[in-house]
């Protein structure tokens, strides 16, 4: 079998990990010693490359809560939003009196009532929105 440049490309983020196999590690070790040019690119490549500061690997002992009772207040937020918008949704189909007789307030009987429906479409966007941010991070 042949062995390209971008085949050894595509094994080296395993050969720099050290998460090749013993294999793999031969391959593009006498690769690189075949082609001096892309050994000293892959060298280029390593001298540019800044050290990771460590990550600690537990994490700290309040972060579990601390996830839930952010998603709690997200997840409470949400519901306050719903709540308003379909308050403000269903407030121009109510029924009230004017002239002693109850009528329905709609757009031609009280043109008011426009703003509570803009106030309702910008609840139903946070409410999205809000809906959005709690997926799961998998989605």
């Amino acid at each position: 079998m042949n062995v390209t440049r971008e085949v050894v490309t595509d094994l080296l983020p395993l050969y720099e990990s050290g998460d090749a196999s013993p294999d793999t590690r031969a391959l593009v070790d006498q690769f690189l010693q075949s082609d001096p040019e892309f050994a000293q690119l892959v060298q280029a490549l390593r001298t540019r490359r800044e050290p990771r500061p460590a990550v600690s690997a537990s994490p700290g002992p309040d972060v579990e809560r601390d996830a839930v009772n952010r998603t709690r207040r997200a997840l409470r937020v949400r519901s306050w939003i719903m709540g308003f918008a379909i308050f403000f949704t269903l407030v121009p189909f109510s029924f009230v009196k004017f002239s002693g007789q109850p009528t329905i307030f709609l757009w031609r009987d009280a043109p008011n009532s426009r703003l509570f429906l803009v106030l309702a479409v910008i609840l139903w966007l946070a409410y999205l929105r809000q809906s959005w941010k709690l997926r799961p991070s998998g989605w």
